[in-house]
């Protein structure tokens, strides 16, 4: 389990630069973050902070960079130069967002780099806009000359992508210690939270190499050591997993109440009505979703996304991101979409199930050499964000 590493300690983990360390981390100040940036065209600029005319274009070109490439919520607060060596000053912006809800959230930045399609998993709320290499986030200097990101931010997205986003998931105060931890080996990530974690994400990567198989994501599990949820106001427990080779995966922002690989297996204090047949391999798991304490009703901050009604006898032009030959069914491609945050459409057919990450491109009419085209045995969908 990696707990939430003090603001103090951010340099320091930098030097282990790497995305196994890619967990939740906390604000810098309570009820604000703070983001320094500093844009790549600013080297030309070679303009010291010695004068009153100076720190005035400062303020002028930070306070439009804190708006154009965090989001309109992001405040101008200071700057400062940056690697002031041989005649090079890079502009250092401070850039703020202030809220209340931030006082007990975690944070967390989500978009696998370098091909980054970045967006917040259900349940979390979107901080920034995306954020790709042209602009530097948090950096510092290692032997004076080169640019470090931290590591909460990761490896950098190429420029011709939709970036990274900073995403927020309220009511985790300090207090409650709440700790997390990715599960799921690649390439078989037929794995799952343990009972009494939290399904708070859902990830191809999850920090390390790509899962091919098994649940074909890995899991981000929270773990508190007091209860964040209101145990009395939960959705009704449901059984995930199909038998014999079980992958059994929650939805996002459930709680696992228990795992097992049969109905004689389930624990004493849990209902095995509704397990079906054993399994072979994995588990099925049992999950339901409750309310955070201190927050709006049920689901109304944990709306999941929805797929769109298929197009039959389509399918997606391009490379998809991710095939999985399992999966045959347009409902359970639909939910493989869902799971993953950068997922944005998906077509299903006799080779399986290919999920995308760009949210444009063209339907194709599939040939009926490639099996019963028009005839339901190809299905097309997109993935709509929650209203």
């Amino acid at each position: 389990m990696k707990p939430f590493g003090p603001a103090a300690l951010v340099l320091l983990a930098t030097l282990a630069c790497c995305q196994a360390d890619w967990v939740p981390f906390r604000t810098t100040g309570g009820t604000y973050h703070d983001i320094r940036i500093i844009y790549q065209g600013n080297v030309v600029q070679g303009t010291p902070l010695d004068n009153p005319d100076a720190l005035a274009n400062a303020a002028k070109d930070g306070a439009r960079q804190c708006e154009t490439y965090l989001g309109s919520r992001w405040q101008y607060v200071r700057t400062v130069n940056f690697d002031p060596q041989n005649g090079k000053y890079e502009w250092q912006h401070t850039c703020r967002i202030c809220d209340r809800s931030l006082a007990d959230a975690a944070l967390m930045w989500f978009g696998t780099a370098p091909s980054c399609h970045g967006s917040c998993p259900t349940g979390w709320q979107t901080l920034t806009n995306g954020v790709t290499s042209t602009v530097l986030i948090d950096p510092w200097l290692k032997n004076g000359i080169d640019y470090y990101n931290t590591p909460e931010y990761g490896t950098r997205c190429s420029d011709l992508t939709p970036g990274k986003v900073l995403c927020a998931l309220q009511g985790r105060p300090t207090s409650a210690q709440c700790s997390y931890t990715w599960r799921g080996t690649a390439p078989d990530c037929r794995d799952a939270c343990e009972p009494g974690e939290t399904l708070v994400a859902k990830d191809w990567y999850g920090g390390g190499a790509r899962c091919m198989s098994g649940t074909y994501n890995k899991m981000l599990c929270e773990r508190c050591q007091q209860e964040i949820l209101d145990l009395s106001d939960c959705t009704t427990p449901t059984w995930f997993g199909t038998a014999p080779v079980c992958s059994g995966e929650c939805y996002v922002g459930d709680r696992v109440m228990a795992r097992a690989q049969s109905s004689s297996k389930v624990p004493s204090d849990q209902d095995p009505g509704g397990f079906g047949k054993p399994c072979w391999s994995g588990w099925k798991v049992r999950c339901h979703q409750c309310r955070v304490l201190g927050r709006s009703l049920l689901g109304s901050s944990n709306k999941r996304p929805t797929c769109s009604a298929p197009k039959a006898g389509r399918a997606w032009s391009g490379t998809p991101a991710l095939v999985l030959k399992a999966v045959k069914a347009y409902a359970a491609c639909c939910r493989e979409c869902q799971d993953v945050s950068e997922c944005r459409r998906f077509h299903v057919g006799p080779p399986g199930c290919a999920l995308f990450v760009g949210a444009k491109a063209d339907l194709r009419v599939v040939p009926a050499s490639y099996g019963r085209a028009g005839g339901g045995g190809w299905q097309a969908g997109s993935v709509q964000a929650a209203p």
